[in-house]
């Protein structure tokens, strides 16, 4: 996946944007499937994405511990969003 590409899936998948930095609406989940090996990398409890340049960085938050990914953004396979039923 591109950059360009990228940018356009977040905007249609409806996340909010500030800039190059994407999140899940209030009330939704997002998850990150990257294709850096076999088996794909499943990133989870997705706070923001960011599209830096030829890299794409995620922040991650669960149970108060805060975490980020950073990868190229062609290791991208594809974004899942989802309702959290909160």
């Amino acid at each position: 996946m591109t950059k360009d590409q990228l940018t356009d899936l977040l905007v249609h998948l409806e996340l909010t944007r500030d800039g190059d930095a994407f999140r899940p609406p209030p009330g939704f989940g997002v998850i990150v499937y990257l294709g850096v090996d076999r088996e794909p990398l499943v990133i989870d409890h997705i706070t923001k994405l960011e599209v830096a340049g030829p890299h794409v960085i995620l922040t991650t938050q669960k149970k108060g511990l805060v975490e980020k990914f950073g990868a190229p953004v062609e290791t991208v396979r594809t974004v899942h969003v989802f309702t959290n039923g909160k």
